[in-house]
């Protein structure tokens, strides 16, 4: 099943400057749970192949951001860089950034799979990321919160987490 979604996300400009703006990038779902546990195609827009880093690998209860290099071993910064956070959709679950904290990887194409994460059931230990991550310790509620000001790179962004209740 594809579903097409457009969301806003803010995408830093500069390494010094916290000079920002909005892009509209489309989501196109590739699993057969896209609202929470699968994975989304986000669309970069650049068409050719990009390098990123993520700041806190796979972990739903921390803000990270992707940070943009120039070389497939991330070993220099792009500038400008679209440095860009984690973030809440419309229906409330987090798109979550991946592989691993600080490790090199190619979005081919310019377009990244970040998974897509049900705060509620990770927070309460139902959800099973596609890489086999579990919350492990069950809370009563969770929901997904926008972090604004993360420092990414020299730069400022908005992310997002759960936050377990």
């Amino acid at each position: 099943m594809t579903q097409q979604h457009s969301i806003v996300f803010v995408a830093c400009l500069g390494l010094v400057s916290a000079a920002c703006s909005d892009n509209d990038t489309n989501l196109d779902t590739n699993d057969e749970d896209p609202e929470g546990g699968g994975t989304i195609e986000l669309d970069l827009g650049g068409g050719t192949d990009s390098f990123w880093a993520d700041t806190d690998g796979v972990d739903p209860e921390v803000a990270g951001c992707h940070i943009e290099f120039t070389d497939d071993t991330c070993s220099t910064f792009a500038v400008p860089g679209r440095n860009f956070g984690e973030f809440c959709q419309n229906d409330g679950t987090l798109i979550e950034s991946n592989p691993g904290k600080n490790v090199c990887h190619t979005h081919e194409h310019d377009i990244g799979h970040p998974y897509v994460v049900d705060c509620y059931e990770w927070c309460t230990n139902m959800l099973v990321l596609p890489d086999g991550l579990r919350r492990g310790i069950p809370a009563d509620d969770g929901e997904c919160v926008v972090v604004h000001g993360l420092p990414c790179d020299g730069g400022i962004v908005e992310s997002a987490k759960c936050v377990c209740h």
